[in-house]
């Protein structure tokens, strides 16, 4: 019976490992093609991110 339960666990953990995986992979789901790619979103963040961090300089650092 303990055995049995062992078993059951790692067949549970080895399931859950591979759900992950897939999920980060991408494979559950197909690309809906309106969606944009990751590397056009990460230059958006970034973009955004200099843009705030430069605000937030101006008012922080006095002229003059």
């Amino acid at each position: 019976m303990e055995e049995t339960i062992t078993t059951a666990l790692q067949q549970n953990e080895a399931l859950r490992q591979g759900i992950l995986k897939k999920a980060f992979e991408g494979r559950f789901v197909e690309q809906d093609p309106k969606d944009e790619s990751a590397s056009k979103l990460l230059e958006r963040i970034n973009a955004k991110r200099d843009e705030t961090t430069n605000e937030t300089r101006k008012k922080i650092i006095p002229k003059g």
